[in-house]
């Protein structure tokens, strides 16, 4: 009985240390390399830089979610068991649905010993990070009366137009004769 109680004292000794150990966040610096701006439905490119410094081997997980309207192709999170001092890269593409300024929220920092005994939580301080959508771009279509009448060619007489050259030296002598036709 009393080697059952040394070792369960033993245990609640470790146990004991290793959540006050553990109490501090790890230190983590995060940077965001995105575009300034991008048209609506577009899509770009999102580059995260974090650099986790610990002491200790220590659980983490980092979690960077983007505005509701810019959706990623994969989730934007980052996490593992690391001690030292380590950097990590994560590229993603992100597709802008609305047009706007969008700014990051900060990202929420969650970390534990390295048996996961208790979860802690904290949100760091990254420099905030926002990015301005325009509206989309789309292609001016002409409708099909006014494609002859542009082309300058055979095309505008064989359909019944006149020819856009008359067109032109008609539009001339009006606007030089103060817009009286002659």
């Amino acid at each position: 009985m009393t080697g059952f109680l040394l070792w369960f004292a033993l245990l609640a000794a470790l146990v004991g240390v290793t959540l006050l150990l553990y109490r501090r966040p790890p230190v983590v610096t995060l940077e965001r390399h995105l575009p300034g701006s991008v048209f609506a439905d577009g899509q770009f490119r999102l580059d995260l830089r974090v650099r986790v410094r610990s002491r200790l081997p220590v659980r983490v997980f980092l979690d960077d979610s983007p505005p509701r309207t810019l959706v990623p192709d994969a989730i934007v999170d980052f996490g593992g068991l690391l001690w030292g001092d380590t950097t990590h890269d994560v590229t993603s593409r992100v597709t802008a649905n609305r047009r706007g300024v969008y700014t990051w929220a900060p990202p929420t920092l969650r970390w534990a010993d390295p048996f996961g005994l208790r979860w802690r939580s904290v949100t760091l301080d990254a420099p905030a990070t926002s990015i301005e959508v325009y509206p989309g771009t789309h292609g001016l279509v002409l409708p099909d009366l006014l494609r002859p009448l542009l082309s300058e060619g055979a095309l505008s007489r064989t359909i019944g137009l006149e020819d856009p050259i008359s067109l032109r030296s008609w539009a001339s002598r009006c606007c030089s004769t103060g817009g009286r036709r002659s």
